[in-house]
Parts: structure tokens; C-alpha cells; sequence
């Protein structure tokens, strides 16, 4: 099937972990994932994981951690000096990152994940969540 990208704003919170559980909670019941059985009703993350093993889901399900350093499932922030030349600030707004979506996407490699903090009025707003996975 090959990878799919993906990317997610989600209202911010301090506490990013469950920023990205509540995304995660989110697209699970909206079923917005890829199935290797469509017809499967998988009661949780869990159990789909399980089922599409290493075909993943194709969204940000296959992310299941937020960390310093990008690695195998886990979200990570850029380094400031790259989010700046990439972004042309350290505090960027929704349009900004809105515009910018698909370079975030490629800047990791399959199976990790990008996040960014949105800026409104000079605050955290927003988290973006972006990255490609599955095979």
C-alpha cells in the first residue's frame, strides 16, 4: 500500500502527552484510520494495532509517544534553528503552519512524527501533529 501523511491540529494543552491521547481517543471513534479488515470493529487502539501489525493505520494512531527526539512512534519537536528556517519564526501562527504543512510532513522519516506549537496573540493555541506511516 506504501505510507500515508497525515497531519492533526488540536487545541493546546500544557501537558502535550495528553494533547496527543485526546487526539489519538479522537480520530479512533471518528474511525479515521486505515483497517487491513474493514469489516473488523477493533474495541480499542490496542486491538487495531494488533490487527494491522506492521501495515499500520495510516494516521496518527501510530504515534503513541511525545519525546525530545524523534523516534519508531514517537512525536517530536524541531530543533529551534530548523523550525526558524523553515517556518521564519520560533512562534508561528496557524497560517503559517497551515502553509507550511507538507514540508513538516517530510522532515522525519516514516513511522515518526512532527509536532508544533500554534501561536495566536503571541500564546499557545494550537498543536500540530504531522508524519507519514505505514507500509
Amino acid at each position: 500500500m506504501g505510507a500515508s501523511g497525515w497531519a492533526y491540529f488540536a487545541k493546546y494543552k500544557k501537558d502535550l502527552g495528553a494533547v496527543l491521547e485526546g487526539l489519538r481517543e479522537e480520530t479512533f471513534r471518528a474511525k479515521k484510520f486505515y483497517s487491513v479488515d474493514p469489516k473488523a470493529k477493533p474495541a480499542t487502539i490496542e486491538e487495531l494495532q494488533e490487527m494491522n501489525a506492521e501495515e499500520g493505520t495510516h494516521s496518527i494512531l501510530d504515534i503513541g509517544a511525545i519525546a525530545d527526539t524523534a523516534s519508531f512512534g514517537v512525536a517530536a519537536p524541531l530543533p529551534k534553528d530548523e523550525l526558524v528556517a523553515l517556518l521564519g519564526t520560533d512562534k508561528p501562527d496557524h497560517k503559517v503552519v497551515a502553509a507550511k504543512a507538507h514540508d513538516l510532513q517530510t522532515v522525519r522519516t516514516r513511522w515518526e512524527g512532527t509536532y508544533v506549537i500554534v501561536y495566536k496573540d503571541g500564546k499557545p493555541d494550537e498543536v500540530f501533529f504531522t508524519g507519514f506511516s505505514g507500509d
